[in-house]
C-alpha cells in the first residue's frame, strides 16, 4: 500500500555527485587495499560514467568475500 502511493507521488532522491575528494579516497583505496582491487575498480569504473553523464554513480550491491581479517568490512 505505501509502495503504490510513493510510486504515485513520484517522489524522489536527489544523489550528490561525488567531490574529487571523495573520488580520490577511493582511489587510496587501490593502494591500502591491492587485494580488492576488483572491487575498488568497480567503484572507479562507475565514478568515471558518473563524471561522463555528469550525474551520481549507481552501483549495484557489491559483496566481499574471503578469509577473516582481510579488510572487507573496512573497504
Amino acid at each position: 500500500m505505501h509502495f503504490d502511493a510513493l510510486i504515485r507521488s513520484q517522489a524522489t532522491r536527489e544523489r550528490p555527485v561525488l567531490s574529487r575528494t571523495q573520488e580520490n579516497n577511493v582511489r587510496r583505496l587501490a593502494i591500502d587495499a591491492p587485494h580488492l582491487a576488483e572491487a575498488t575498480q568497480t567503484v572507479l569504473d562507475a565514478i568515471a560514467i558518473a563524471r561522463r553523464a555528469k550525474g551520481p554513480p549507481r552501483l549495484a550491491p557489491i559483496l566481499l568475500s574471503g578469509p577473516p581479517a582481510r579488510g572487507k568490512s573496512w573497504w
